[in-house]
């Protein structure tokens, strides 16, 4: 536990020397297996998958959070179950071998996902979406299904926009629309119990990117017409919330303060109306007549 601890803190920094820090919480999982710790030698092997995914190493990272849930399974923790199911789909769709974008053959079809191999940088054209996405669309659902009754609303929300991150990685009507009854749900979880302000917020804005992306969504369903409209109303007076708070920094908060200091600033912006008004006039009187126009000003 002791070295567990230590390879913790020598994680932290943007420099780190990755093959000590996984040593150490490789000596530190292989004592704890030896005494049947499993709690401990889990925490081994998610700080070190940790560590080779943040210096880019996915496949080893890949093979320890598989490692992970592997152990996860078989001390029947469910918590460590989820836990290591999600991040083993997370890596599995950063996998930068594999490009995210919707390749489509002549006749717009989706056509299939392009990858590289890692030994020759040959770009290969798949059919489909490939294994490793598969993999992790199951481990999703998965997650969705078993996570506990006992698990918070957020939780629940959590798990679902995970695996809508996977079900972009399809294509179709079928999984525009599943990606959408999966953030709708989302949303609800989040809102019926007062909601996570910044989960809230990121649900709704990709919800609406959706909605925009897939407009044919709401056509002839009254529900989802209301759904799309209240999300493009919240979103345009947050654009005015934040345009008014840019508006105001710099303003005394107190009340008799921030009124001294708008009156002031009111003053001013007289003083220039009345200085550039009179400086229009100065420049007409040197082109006008040196006496007043009109007839008998004479007398």
């Amino acid at each position: 536990m002791a070295v567990l601890r230590i390879a913790d803190c020598l994680s932290k920094p943007e420099k780190i020397d990755a093959e000590l820090i996984c040593g150490m919480y490789r000596y530190a999982g292989d004592a704890a297996q030896e005494v049947g710790d499993a709690n401990t030698r889990f925490s081994a092997l998610v700080g070190c998958a940790q560590v080779r995914q943040s210096c880019g190493m996915f496949e080893r990272s890949e093979a320890l959070w598989q490692a992970a849930l592997d152990l996860a399974i078989a001390s029947g923790i469910s918590q460590h179950v989820t836990f290591a199911r999600s991040k083993l789909a997370m890596i599995l769709l950063q996998d930068p071998t594999e490009s995210n974008l919707d390749i489509v053959d002549e006749n717009k079809d989706h056509a299939g996902h392009a990858s590289m191999s890692q030994d020759d940088g040959i770009v290969q054209i798949h059919g489909g979406v490939s294994a490793r996405v598969e993999k992790a669309l199951r481990l999703l659902q998965e997650v969705v299904a078993e996570l506990s009754q006992t698990a918070s609303p957020t939780e629940h929300a959590i798990a679902r926009m995970n695996l809508v991150a996977a079900l972009k990685r399809q294509k179709g009507v079928l999984s525009k629309r599943k990606i959408e009854q999966e953030m709708v749900l989302a949303l609800d979880l989040v809102t019926s119990v007062g909601g996570h302000p910044g989960l809230q917020k990121s649900i709704e804005a990709a919800l609406l990117e959706h909605y925009e992306d897939n407009a044919w969504l709401a056509d002839g369903n009254t529900s989802v017409e209301q759904r799309f409209a209240r999300l493009q109303a919240k979103q345009v007076a947050q654009v005015k919330t934040i345009e008014q708070l840019v508006a105001d920094k710099g303003k005394p908060l107190d009340p008799d303060e921030r009124y001294a200091h708008e009156r002031a600033l009111w003053a001013a912006q007289k003083l220039e109306a009345i200085k550039n008004a009179r400086d229009g006039d100065s420049d007409s009187d040197d082109a006008a007549p040196a006496c007043p126009p009109g007839q008998g000003w004479q007398r």
